[in-house]
């Protein structure tokens, strides 16, 4: 017989169970809200949650487990705090219990994370900071969360303090003229900048080495320059290359390729000093030919997968988990030595040994 319990509160009655199982035996349905919400990933947000019975009055006795999911993207506490780690979406179960069971199914809400805000911005440039009049440095600015995180932001303006020595496009500085310069990086509110040096161009002779021609498509040629001071002494100054034509490129390093058949210009510069090439790149031609020696039927609806050809014995596996055995001392007549079929100790994609006993 359910026990029921009177309580007086400021002169209204409310029943309460007095045991878990009468909750347990109510038609318990659990709304949360908000059902929807939408917070930066760093901010919280608190939802709530009432069980009611079928006729929507407040249930006694029971109240509500709650839990976020993903837990690596948010975690709730027992009030219904939802404190956020990063971007995402998160599913905030209500869960109704009364004593240590559940008596229904969970209320859901839905929290979508978005990305926090830039807080900072920082830039990075190579070693040393300096470039040559004529030459160029590569800066990159990146923006910041209030945790460090990189965000994706639009782009970041920049511009240079002393233009007459260095200005900047797209975060390229180059020097116009021997000092120091403070080039800055902007995005809306946020700003930080880095100083860097401009010298004068030690370098008064540029030369290339030559390229044995013709070279084939799909060659990769490392061309080499030399950036010489007065006297003939070398230089340990960047080289920036660059190409004329279409189908061929030259990485940072100096390392050409074409991908098509065709004549190509390579610029080579340190700062002001320049000195350029004529590459012929001519269709690569392989004489070698495949020639089918013989051709291995499989049982009807096998899929083959891999072969492995190990001395004069070949292992063909199939999509159906099967081994098959071949010898193939002669390339041209392989025979079908034993299947291994019937291993279900052996997942698909796995790989095993077979023992003398025939066990694996």
């Amino acid at each position: 017989m359910k026990a029921l319990k009177i309580v007086l509160a400021g002169g209204v009655a409310a029943a309460a169970l007095a045991a878990a199982a009468p909750a347990a035996a109510q038609n318990v349905t659990v709304q949360v809200q908000p059902a929807h919400a939408v917070v930066e990933a760093g901010r919280g947000v608190t939802f709530t949650a009432v069980a009611r019975d079928a006729q929507g009055r407040a249930v006694p006795g029971v109240h509500i487990h709650w839990l976020a999911t993903p837990f690596d993207i948010a975690g709730a506490d027992t009030a219904g705090r939802v404190t956020t780690f990063r971007p995402g979406q998160v599913y905030v179960l209500a869960i109704p219990v009364a004593g240590d069971a559940p008596v229904g199914a969970p209320g859901v809400g839905v929290l979508d994370i978005t990305e926090r805000g830039p807080a900072s911005l920082e830039i990075r440039a190579p070693e040393g900071r300096a470039t040559i009049v004529g030459g160029t440095l590569q800066l990159q600015a990146m923006a910041l969360t209030e945790i460090g995180d990189p965000v994706r932001t639009p782009p970041i303006a920049w511009r240079s303090l002393q233009p007459a020595i260095a200005d900047v496009t797209a975060g390229i500085v180059r020097g116009r003229a021997p000092g120091t310069a403070f080039i800055v990086a902007e995005l809306g509110a946020l700003s930080t900048s880095v100083q860097v040096e401009v010298r004068a161009n030690p370098v008064t002779t540029l030369e290339l080495a030559p390229v044995v021609q013709p070279v084939r498509t799909g060659d990769v040629v490392a061309l080499q320059a030399r950036a010489l001071g007065q006297g003939g002494t070398l230089q340990p100054i960047p080289i920036r290359w660059s190409i004329s034509g279409v189908g061929a490129s030259v990485d940072p390093d100096g390392r050409f390729v074409a991908e098509r058949a065709g004549i190509f210009t390579i610029m080579a510069a340190a700062g002001g000093r320049t000195a350029s090439a004529v590459i012929e790149a001519v269709p690569r031609v392989d004489a070698r030919r495949v020639e089918l020696v013989s051709h291995v039927p499989f049982p009807a609806g096998v899929q083959a997968g891999e072969i492995w050809p190990i001395g004069d014995v070949a292992y063909v596996s199939s999509i159906a988990g099967a081994v098959y055995v071949y010898d193939i001392a002669d390339p041209s007549k392989p025979e079908h030595l034993f299947s291994l079929t019937g291993m279900p100790l052996v997942p698909w994609g796995h790989t095993f040994t077979p023992s003398p006993d025939g066990s694996f």
